[in-house]
């Protein structure tokens, strides 16, 4: 997968594998919103825990997601801030 490749210049099948992943490992795009909307009632934790001093993992800076989650851009926005 070509990851400085701007969206308008991938082929259709690139395409399909960013949005709908390879069914195994990758989830994909989709994959990623279904479970972002499965685990949305837990928002309030994450912000329960900001709010109590809790200090922000160092690897992911609070977002919780894998290093090839915040590698997606929507844009100029990382995928976290396009799902807050």
């Amino acid at each position: 997968m070509r990851l400085d490749t701007a969206w308008q210049d991938l082929t259709e099948v690139e395409k399909r594998f960013v949005l709908e992943g390879d069914g195994d490992q990758y989830e994909g795009v989709r994959g990623f919103f279904a479970w972002l909307e499965r685990k949305k009632y837990k928002v309030h934790v994450g912000c329960s825990s900001a709010a109590t001093g809790l200090s922000d993992l160092p690897d992911c800076s609070g977002t919780r997601l894998r290093r090839e989650a915040r590698d997606v851009r929507v844009g100029d926005r990382t995928i976290d801030a396009c799902a807050r």
